[in-house]
């Protein structure tokens, strides 16, 4: 006990300087004294990462939370400049990014159990996922980069999670801890809905800061009529994260998780799902609004091989056909609003009129010059408003193809492995995981590129990871208790 004193007293002094250091820098360094507190945010941040990346992924995915609001708040103080922005932006990554270099260390140095063809595919698809969003978007460099940022939340996510939070029970915490990391951010959802925009967040609006949120402001006409964006940046990520966390609200406490506490508990949960349902519906996202919808429908089909061969033919039989039905939709869909919008529920639903940018998109891959075998030449492309036509109009239909080929040997293996797992509430629990999983991806898909957008990138990551990384562990669970036997 004694010979640990000086270590103590040694980290003591270290916290108490780094704390005087920090004080002094933030108050009379000069200019915005919120950005530069940020500063310190991102640099203590990555040392957490590096040596402490089990607590720091908590902390990474609940900071994603609420960065857009400390970059608001921004305004409040004098001095603001991008560079403020850009380094309250970046603490996220930051973190991210060395709490990776952490797992890696560990695999290195044979501290996490990995091998096998199961866990280097995974890693090498994270490291893919983390870089491909550099090459989705024809721009200059620094929008290169931004977009880069938010495919690597979700490569980079997924893999600090397969290799920390991998087993049954750790999952278990880390949704826990999302849950009551986020609940602030459900309530503010509330509170600017029933309250409005706020003045100053409108100030911070007007700055162009965010170009994303000008631009609604500019859309919606004021903040009068803007949808709660909450402590995010968007209405749709508010709607998305809100739905997820409310069927994760409702796994973490159901049988398949192994729960077994007090009824009281359950109802605290089934009240917290309560307020993100209730924020996800104040989002007023109808997109969104389906995430549950879509669980319902792949929690049951994913529980037998057959349903789920049939959810999937279906969703590509439906896919096909909204496709080459897209141009006589285009041409209806205004009467069909105005009709729908005529009635109380329709009016309350809202328009259909926004949907035509995503009928455009499909009515573009009915021109047959639109299927290049190597995508169009730089400063051309049809309009697109979904990731795949995307791909298929900058890349061409040969990596198209190889990236679905790909991807359907992906949900292959996943559902193989999932139906392969022979502990019943094991099997259940992923399942319910990979429910929340699909239908988030669906919604995603439907919206357009809210996949890669903050923090739905890095909480869709997060899914990936635990349950990939518990469906592995299961497993060789399963085959090491097979080998003893055989052994006795």
């Amino acid at each position: 006990m004694n010979g640990s004193l000086p270590k103590n007293v040694i980290a003591s002094l270290g916290l108490l300087l780094l704390f005087l250091l920090v004080t002094l820098d933030v108050f009379a360094g000069g200019g915005n004294e919120l950005g530069r507190l940020m500063r310190w945010f991102a640099i203590v941040g990555g040392c957490y990462g590096l040596l402490a990346p089990k607590s720091a992924t908590v902390v990474f995915i609940v900071s994603l939370f609420y960065l857009d609001f400390v970059k608001r708040l921004l305004v409040l103080w004098s001095g603001t400049s991008i560079n403020d922005v850009m380094v309250s932006l970046g603490a996220g990554p930051i973190m991210i990014t060395a709490i990776c270099v952490a797992c890696t260390g560990s695999i290195i140095t044979r501290k996490y159990k990995f091998g096998g063809v199961f866990d280097w595919s995974f890693y090498l698809a994270c490291v893919l996922v983390s870089g491909i969003g550099f090459f989705t978007v024809d721009a200059e460099l620094m929008e290169r980069g931004k977009s880069m940022m938010g495919s690597a939340l979700l490569g980079m996510t997924a893999l600090a999670c397969y290799c920390i939070y991998n087993h049954k029970d750790d999952s278990k915490k880390l949704l826990k801890l999302l849950v009551w990391g986020a609940l602030p951010m459900a309530v503010y959802t509330g509170w600017q809905y029933f309250n409005g925009i706020a003045a100053w967040e409108e100030e911070y609006i007007l700055t162009e800061l965010s170009p994303t949120l000008f631009s609604f402001y500019m859309v919606d006409g004021g903040v009068e009529y803007m949808r709660p964006f909450s402590t995010l940046n968007l209405h749709p990520s508010v709607g998305a994260v809100s739905g997820t966390l409310f069927l994760i609200s409702l796994l973490v406490v159901s049988r398949s998780a192994g729960y077994s506490a007090g009824a009281g508990r359950r109802v605290g949960y089934f009240f917290f799902g309560s307020i993100f349902l209730a924020s996800m519906l104040f989002a007023q996202n109808r997109t969104t609004f389906f995430i549950p919808i879509f669980y319902i429908i792949f929690a049951w089909s994913f529980q037998r091989p057959w349903r789920t061969k049939l959810a999937y033919f279906l969703g590509v039989m439906t896919t096909v056909a909204l496709v080459l039905s897209s141009e006589f939709i285009y041409d209806n869909i205004n009467v069909w609003s105005m009709e729908m919008t005529a009635t109380s529920m329709g009016e309350k639903f809202g328009s259909l009129g926004t949907f035509q940018a995503r009928l455009t998109g499909f009515k573009n891959l009915l021109v047959v010059e639109n299927w290049q075998p190597l995508g169009f030449e730089e400063g051309y492309e049809p309009m697109s408003h979904d990731p795949i036509t995307t791909l298929l109009y900058r890349f061409g239909y040969i990596p198209l193809a190889l990236t679905l080929i790909v991807s359907a040997a992906v949900v292959q293996c996943w559902h193989t492995t999932l139906f392969h797992l022979e502990d019943t509430q094991d099997r259940a629990y992923y399942t319910k995981l990979t429910a929340i999983i699909a239908a988030l991806l669906l919604a995603g898909l439907l919206y357009g590129n809210l996949l890669f957008v903050s923090p739905v990138n890095a909480l869709l990551g997060a899914l990936i990871g635990v349950t990939c990384g518990g469906m592995r562990n299961s497993n060789a669970k399963r085959l090491k208790e097979e080998v003893d036997s055989l052994a006795k």
